[in-house]
């Protein structure tokens, strides 16, 4: 049992007597104080086992372990644990706790194809809505689904330097062809002049 819970319970239990009306209403107080201000050792398990209760028993990761939450920072847990990683400390301390725990990403467990299939899905929707031959980048981030990763995001998973490599990896672009130019000379040892080498070279300072 969490000092929350045994707050709520003592309440719960003296609320029924009138009496109690006082000693309620500061332990009412005490609840929206917990924890306490000064961190120790048990406040700082208490308190997180108290917020993965009341988040389906999905435990805090590092970045939810900020004072909005009434949660201890890191920094905290390592000044009085000595432990340097969440996942070391929460094993160490919740070891026999069934939790789960929270991905960092959304889309952590995605791959390659996943990626490129959202990305084509989106982009034709959009296409055909808005009846455009390209959609350009800004209006896919606008446009695409509710939840769907930022065109950034699918760049990155699908090893793309850019937008248009994206767009030519999903089939909506074709690559850019390389231009090519070959320079055949020939050369006289018998013609001192070089005429044609003279003519050649001519016509590259006009252009």
């Amino acid at each position: 049992m969490t000092r929350k819970q045994a707050v709520l319970q003592a309440i719960s239990k003296l609320s029924n007597n009138p009496e109690n009306s006082d000693i309620v209403k500061k332990l009412n107080e005490l609840l929206i104080d917990l924890p306490c201000t000064t961190w120790t050792r048990e406040s700082i398990l208490d308190a997180i086992e108290n917020y993965t209760i009341e988040h389906n028993n999905i435990l805090p990761n590092a970045t939810e372990l900020i004072a909005q939450n009434k949660l201890p920072s890191n920094t905290v847990i390592t000044n009085l644990f000595g432990e340097t990683s969440m996942r070391s400390f929460i094993d160490k301390y919740f070891g026999t706790y069934m939790v789960q725990y929270k991905l960092q990403s959304p889309y952590q467990k995605y791959t390659k194809e996943d990626f490129i299939n959202i990305f084509i899905k989106n982009y034709n929707r959009i296409k055909n809505k808005f009846h455009v031959k390209t959609v350009k980048v800004k209006m896919y981030n606008e446009c695409k689904e509710e939840g769907s990763p930022h065109s950034c995001t699918i760049i990155k998973h699908c090893e793309c330097k850019s937008y248009n490599e994206l767009l030519v990896l999903c089939g909506f672009k074709e690559p850019d062809k390389k231009l090519e130019v070959s320079v055949h000379i020939s050369y006289n040892d018998t013609d001192n002049s070089n005429e044609e080498l003279e003519k050649l070279f001519n016509s590259f300072r006009k252009e």
